[in-house]
């Protein structure tokens, strides 16, 4: 028996973040095409938006700790989805807000004629 065991290398563990980000955006682009849905899409634009922020950091930390033990292709990966993480939670949020101001234009609250 050994006495120090090798660390466990988790090699795939940007494969569970693209996928639940992949989730995300999937389950926000098919809201948005369902009418009349700007209450549940908001929300899940605001879930998804953080998820993929946690998702982004702790991408960001891996490529840190990655980085500072030299291995810079680990590093660069790491970065990378950091980045891309982090630019879909900023679209998710900008989809929201898109979807919300064009919801305003074509779909106004009051009845036809009731404003002056």
């Amino acid at each position: 028996m050994r006495a120090h065991e090798p660390p466990l290398v988790d090699r795939d563990w940007w494969a569970a973040h693209t996928l639940v980000a992949s989730f995300g955006v999937l389950v926000a682009a098919m809201l948005v095409v369902v009418p009349g849905w700007s209450a549940p899409l908001h929300a899940w634009v605001t879930l998804a938006a953080f998820v993929n922020g946690v998702l982004s950091c702790h991408a960001a930390a891996r490529a840190f700790n990655a980085g500072r033990r030299r291995e810079w292709r680990a590093a660069m990966l790491g970065l990378t989805l950091a980045a891309g993480l982090a630019a879909a939670s900023a679209g998710l949020l900008g989809l929201g807000r898109w979807v919300d101001h064009a919801g305003r234009d074509e779909l106004p609250l009051d009845p036809p004629g009731a404003r002056p």
